[in-house]
């Protein structure tokens, strides 16, 4: 019970505290002498009433904010809006910072408010530049650096009249003496700042003997007589001149101080013999020979008439190493390497092959001429040079049976060699150093005369005429080479897809037929592969053909035809992207409807958004398109469609034209080109360079263009 009266008294004395002394006010006892009551404002408190206390602490009321950094001017506070007025009205610590863009600490002349806060000469006249403001010093570069309201004054440093920044520019502004113009001295200096130095017009700067010097460079003898041998470093001769222009005349000519001059200018002339070691003092003309390896008295041999090694001969006797007492006329050959009896032949009577040198010389093959140590590498798979290693150019590095010196021109291709046959690919398969002309793309047109390998174009019939494709001329413009397979049916080629190795489309002229099983499959992968397949023919998605009506055009139109056969078309429509098998509409008009397909446009024709064609027979499958497989219906006439356009994963394309059983649509000038439309862009992938260029001399004149 004490405790809570205890506790009651300190509230009620808190409570009559805050009334009695409001926060931040003054009091009467208040000695501090600061008149302007800020050192007595309540930390606690909110003196100017701006919902903030002073500094971080906790507020004496819980509704006030710490933070204050002025709690006597209401206007500074966290929440509050920086203002140009020398205040930090945020209390971030920073003053003015939203009026100082480039952050060079002044604020910019641009805002009124800082304009009537601060003189003048503290305004920054170009806030986007830090570079730039009252304190900067002045520089050359077009602007006022220094916010004084004038541009790059100030910089002649010389008062020469010219600045660094001038054009022309002073080049030295530190001289008043140099400048643009200045008269040129011979003082090793670029006087008149034309980029060169002690180029005046005066004799003295210029260089009469072309000795490379003028007298203003040093010369001390510009006669162009006489003097082109005297110039600052030349080297100084026998001839009493002063050649190096030092002042002085013959000097340093016996470098050794033996009393010989050395090999210099005119020495010999003067004197008669040189010094043919000017620096070893034991090495002069005359001088008394000493066994050793050097010739001490410059003529031109070593320790002559001195048996040094004391074999009992001397080098005026034969001795062909007079500090090697084993080796001189009379000592017997050795196997080792060296002429032991000096007769000028090395190991004579141990060089089993003739090649000159021995085994114990190095040769590491005594009994073939080629091998011995030096010798040059042979294109023998042998280590002629006894280094240990076969030459790097003998070594068959693609396994195709030929190292470069046997001429393989390529050893990163197994295909490339001198053994291979030239094939269609722009490259010197048999490395004769000759591309094959129809290979050469001459005319840099991007095609090459002939067809590169894998794309050639395959015309597949399952017709069991030989002759079908003979007067088939439709592709004949692409210029590519085509294999002919026909009675497909029969023989199973499509069956097969290793049969088309050497192609990249295959044209399948087919019709009334069901597709198998193996087949599909077959096509499937081809087609998998990035391969492209066009399919053609009447009848193609046909699935009912009944006696003595084959074309249920008519009712009784009977032909006599084979007893009723039933043709199942699903797998056919499902390789071409078609949603429908069976008869369409009679009619023999047909509208190309999408020209942005690559079918429809090409270097062989561009056609409209309505072309319209006529084809040969009213008779025409219908078939929709699978857009859920991908395919798109390019030519259509009403819910038709004559061509079927499919891209698949891996880049192959297949393609269904819905035409005649001989082909007669395609014989049609802007059909056929339509045709080569397609083919050009199933094949335009097979190589880097395209086959079937009609004129190589003529970078306009290429498949499409040729005539």
């Amino acid at each position: 019970m004490l405790h809570r009266f205890l506790l009651f008294l300190l509230l009620t004395s808190m409570s009559l505290t805050a009334i009695g002394c409001p926060s931040g006010g003054r009091t009467d006892d208040d000695d501090s002498g600061d008149d302007d009551d800020s050192a007595n404002v309540n930390p606690g408190g909110d003196a100017d009433g701006d919902g903030f206390c002073l500094g971080d602490d906790e507020c004496d009321d819980e509704d006030l904010t710490p933070g204050d950094c002025d709690d006597n001017d209401g206007s500074v506070n966290p929440d509050a809006e920086e203002a140009c007025d020398a205040k930090d009205n945020d209390c971030d610590g920073r003053v003015d910072e939203n009026f100082d863009a480039d952050g060079d600490g002044y604020v910019t002349v641009e805002n009124p408010e800082c304009v009537g806060t601060y003189p003048p000469e503290e305004l920054d006249c170009n806030d986007l530049i830090g570079a730039i403001n009252p304190a900067a010093e002045e520089t050359c570069d077009g602007n006022d650096t220094n916010c004084d309201g004038l541009i790059d004054n100030g910089l002649d440093q010389d008062f020469d009249g010219f600045r660094i920044c001038d054009a022309p520019a002073d080049c030295d502004d530190e001289d008043p003496q140099v400048y643009p113009g200045a008269a040129e001295d011979c003082n090793e200096e670029d006087d008149n700042c034309d980029g060169l130095i002690d180029n005046g017009l005066e004799v003295e700067f210029q260089d009469q003997d072309l000795d490379g010097f003028t007298p203003c460079q040093g010369d001390c003898d510009d006669d162009p007589v006489s003097g082109f041998v005297n110039y600052p470093g030349a080297q100084e001769g026998c001839d009493d001149i002063d050649n190096d222009c030092d002042g002085d005349v013959d000097e340093d000519l016996d470098l050794d101080g033996d009393g010989s001059p050395g090999q210099y200018p005119g020495c010999l002339q003067e004197y008669g013999e040189v010094d043919c070691d000017d620096t070893d003092a034991t090495v002069f003309p005359s001088n008394a020979e000493i066994c050793g390896t050097i010739d001490n008295n410059c003529n031109g041999q070593i320790a002559e008439n001195l048996d040094c090694d004391g074999d009992g001969f001397t080098s005026c006797q034969g001795d062909c190493a007079s500090l090697d007492a084993a080796v001189n006329p009379g000592a017997t050959e050795a196997c080792n390497g060296i002429d032991d009896n000096c007769d000028g032949v090395v190991d004579e009577g141990f060089d089993g092959d003739g090649d000159g040198q021995s085994a114990c010389a190095g040769d590491c093959d005594d009994a073939l001429a080629t091998v011995y140590l030096g010798a040059p590498e042979l294109c023998d798979t042998i280590d002629n040079d006894c280094d240990g290693v076969v030459g790097a150019n003998e070594t068959d590095v693609d396994g195709d049976t030929y190292s470069e010196c046997d001429g393989d021109c390529d050893e990163t291709d197994v295909a490339v060699n001198p053994g291979a046959t030239e094939s269609c690919n722009a490259i010197d398969d048999d490395c004769d150093g000759v591309v094959p002309a129809d290979e050469d793309d001459a005319d840099l047109d991007g095609f090459i005369t002939c067809t590169p390998p894998g794309c050639s174009v395959a015309l597949v019939a399952d017709s069991d005429d030989a002759t079908y494709f003979d007067s088939f001329t439709a592709l004949d413009a692409l210029g590519l080479d085509t294999v002919v397979s026909v009675d497909a049916e029969v023989s199973g080629v499509l069956g097969d897809a290793a049969n088309f190795s050497d192609s990249r489309v295959i044209l399948w002229a087919t019709g009334y037929r069901e597709l198998s099983s193996n087949e599909y499959d077959e096509l499937i992968s081809w087609i998998g592969a990035g391969n492209g397949l066009i399919v053609t023919g009447e009848g193609v998605l046909y699935e009912e053909f009944a006696a003595g009506d084959d074309d249920d055009s008519a009712a009784g139109d009977d032909d006599d035809s084979a007893a009723s056969t039933d043709v199942d078309a699903t797998l056919m429509a499902d390789l071409i992207g078609s949603l429908t098998t069976g008869l369409g509409p009679e009619t023999d008009a047909c509208t190309v409807s999408n020209a942005s397909t690559p079918v429809t446009t090409g270097p062989y024709g561009v056609w409209g958004t309505s072309y319209a064609f006529t084809a040969s027979s009213t008779v025409h499958d219908n078939a929709f398109a699978n857009t859920g497989a991908g395919a798109v219906r390019v030519a259509s006439v009403g819910s038709r469609a004559k061509i079927i356009w499919r891209p698949v994963i891996g880049g192959g394309v297949v393609a269904y034209w819905n035409g005649n059983v001989d082909m007669g649509d395609w014989a049609d000038a802007d059909q056929g080109a339509m045709l080569r439309n397609i083919v050009s862009y199933m094949n335009s992938s097979c190589n880097v360079l395209q086959g079937g260029d009609c004129d190589d001399a003529d970078p306009n004149a290429y498949p499409g263009t040729c005539p």
